[in-house]
């Protein structure tokens, strides 16, 4: 678990470093708000800024009925109190982005990918802020497919 939190966090100071230099900024103006690579800047106490989230959406137990497609979104449209969020691409296809150029459209961001070879990354509120909206959060949301038991869940 240790190793993955310092890939993450690796991963995410150099996405906002390229965020940063791509803005003309310093990378240190956006890097400052969050934790370094090996939490070498927390002492005993202290709450981390850290970018790394587990996250288990949905279930659906046995017996209940067939659902459309709106009914299987389990976490509604929203966008997240981060700076980035670097998502693995999850047990099954469901994590979906509203269409900038088709507002009423879902994409479909996960599908194609391999479990356990990609990570989506994507713009939070407190970035959009920072960056005084040059980088706009996502808006997004999670929808479960059918596991092989007939029972909706996403990880």
């Amino acid at each position: 678990a240790a190793a993955l939190h310092r890939s993450f966090q690796g991963m995410a100071r150099q996405i906002l470093s390229w965020l940063a230099e791509h803005r003309n900024l310093p990378p240190e103006a956006l890097l400052q708000c969050i934790d370094t690579e090996a939490l070498k800047n927390l002492e005993d106490g202290d709450c981390s800024a850290s970018v790394l989230r587990l996250c288990s959406y949905g279930f659906e137990s046995e017996g209940e009925s067939e659902t459309t497609a709106e009914e299987s979104v389990v976490f509604d449209e929203h966008t997240d109190s981060s700076f980035l969020t670097l998502a693995a691409v999850g047990s099954s296809p469901g994590l979906q982005f509203r269409d900038p150029k088709e507002p009423e459209r879902w994409l479909e961001v996960e599908a194609g990918l391999p479990q356990s070879k990609f990570v989506v990354v994507f713009v939070g509120d407190f970035l959009e802020v920072l960056t005084k909206g040059a980088y706009a959060a996502a808006p997004h949301r999670v929808c479960c497919n059918e596991d092989g038991s007939g029972r909706k869940r996403r990880f």
